[in-house]
């Protein structure tokens, strides 16, 4: 059985639970608390409009965990 890289890391996030959001502080504002998650998107980098790149159907994940004074994201990208 043949399995794509992508969706066999993709699967190996979900069962690690990386997928889980970290528990925040209330006191953390709301754009940092939905920072953290699994997420579809989609990338475009424009360049001249002869060198253009876009990439679609990227899975990206996101950590976010509270530290004293600052807030540590790591950013994990899938292509697939």
């Amino acid at each position: 059985m043949k399995i794509n890289v992508a969706a066999a890391l993709s699967f190996g996030i979900v069962l690690s639970g990386g997928c889980a959001p970290y528990a925040l502080a209330a006191s953390a504002p709301t754009h940092i608390q939905n920072l953290q998650g699994c997420f579809r998107v989609s990338y475009r980098f424009v360049e001249d409009g002869r060198h253009d790149y876009e990439i679609n159907d990227a899975l990206e994940w996101i950590t976010l965990k509270q530290q004293p004074g600052a807030y540590l994201i790591q950013h994990f990208g899938l292509i697939g």
